[in-house]
């Protein structure tokens, strides 16, 4: 994807064509404990959403998440670039219940939440992924479900990311079974 931009002229290109991307050395599976130094951080996949493999860091002595782009605080959630609408609010939904009392979750975007934040945004997860399968069902093309869902998306229009036509993509691919596109 980033040669893609690069190659199509988006900007900063000049900074872009300076990032050296360096392939893992280790998979991470569902889970791994690292040890780093005296403070015990558990790398999570719990499913997928934002993206299919979105990594939390849990670091549990401090009660501490970091969930990346699969909580995003600064706007709604982002979709499109091969996002996994149906499947996000069962990733959030499994978050949740691993969460303890005052736990904190850190955003990829925005400030730091708690699970009454999570908690809503599950909520508006899970009424997009229904419209989604209900305009599907429906047979409504991917490219008119925005017009035809009218004021039921749950989520602001007009924000970057937060479309109706970008999740609809994306999850009429998971219901058709066809590999997602980055």
């Amino acid at each position: 994807m980033l040669a893609e931009l690069i190659a199509a002229g988006e900007e900063p290109r000049e900074e872009w064509a300076e990032i050296v991307i360096t392939p893992p050395t280790v998979l991470v599976g569902e889970a791994m404990t690292l040890d780093l130094g005296g403070t015990t951080a558990e790398l999570r996949h719990l499913g997928r959403g934002h993206t299919d493999n979105d990594l939390l860091v849990h670091l549990p002595a401090s009660g501490v998440w970091l969930v990346g782009d699969l909580v995003e605080e600064s706007g709604p959630p982002v979709y499109g670039s091969g996002s996994f609408p149906l499947d996000w609010p069962r990733t959030i939904r499994q978050l949740r219940t691993e969460l303890r009392d005052g736990d904190v979750l850190v955003p990829g975007h925005g400030a730091v939440v708690d699970a009454a934040f999570l908690a809503a945004q599950h909520e508006l997860l899970a009424a997009a992924a229904a419209l989604i399968v209900e305009l599907h069902a429906a047979g409504v093309p991917a490219e008119r479900a925005e017009t035809e869902a009218g004021d039921r998306w749950p989520f602001p229009e007009g924000l970057a990311g937060a479309g109706l036509a970008a999740a609809a993509r994306d999850g009429y691919r998971q219901l058709s079974d066809l590999p997602p596109q980055c």
